[in-house]
């Protein structure tokens, strides 16, 4: 993650700013026992997240990528029907 760092804001995110970060964090997350392919989707999701942005004046590429993590997690872990426990063990 330090890597990630360095990068400073106010720049379009393409994908050969992004290719070496998101490198390093497939590493990290493997390296902390997250599934392959859970991390290949969530390196997925933060690459079509973060293609072709452009980062604040003042935000630096760590934060961006950060809050983009988050939000293919949040993607990753949301439901994508209701689940009703009782209804389906009375059918």
């Amino acid at each position: 993650m330090e890597s990630i760092r360095n990068f400073t804001g106010n720049k379009t995110l393409d994908e050969k700013t992004l290719e070496p970060i998101l490198d390093t964090l497939q590493k990290e997350l493997q390296s902390r026992n997250v599934a392959n392919d859970v991390a290949t989707k969530i390196i997925t999701n933060l690459r079509l997240l973060l293609k072709d942005k452009k980062t604040s004046n003042f935000t630096s590429v760590y934060s961006h990528v950060k809050s983009s993590l988050f939000t293919a997690v949040k993607t990753i872990m949301t439901f994508e029907r209701n689940i009703d426990l009782i209804n389906d063990a009375l059918d």
